[in-house]
């Protein structure tokens, strides 16, 4: 989860902006962003097929296991929060968002200083 997360919350503050792509969110949009989904897809398991689908969708859910994420529920969750973060909360409140997130989860907010 640690590990999941760090690099998520890393990602997602680095670039500092949505990933969007024909006015949603995109696992991968064009321009070369990630959405916090995205971030955890292996190159070789990406597919455009993967855009619109929510991530508890089974095709995302094979590529994230693909990709080496365990997908326990309580991974699942943290998942769909951080996926909400990205989607939905205004990027001046990311870093905000992400320490609730780890306080939820009991992992260490080391990355977010």
């Amino acid at each position: 989860m640690q590990e999941v997360f760090d690099k998520v919350a890393t990602h997602l503050l680095k670039q500092g902006s949505r990933s969007e792509f024909g006015g949603g969110c995109a696992y991968r949009s064009p321009d070369g962003k990630m959405c916090a989904v995205g971030c955890l897809l292996q190159d070789e398991q990406y597919s455009p097929k993967l855009e619109g689908i929510n991530t508890r969708h089974e095709l995302v859910q094979a590529a994230l296991k693909e990709s080496g994420i365990d997908l326990t529920q309580k991974m699942q969750c943290m998942l769909q929060e951080l996926q909400e973060c990205h989607d939905h909360k205004p990027i001046s409140m990311w870093p905000l968002v992400l320490r609730e997130i780890a306080g939820r989860y009991k992992l260490s907010t080391e990355v977010l200083k």
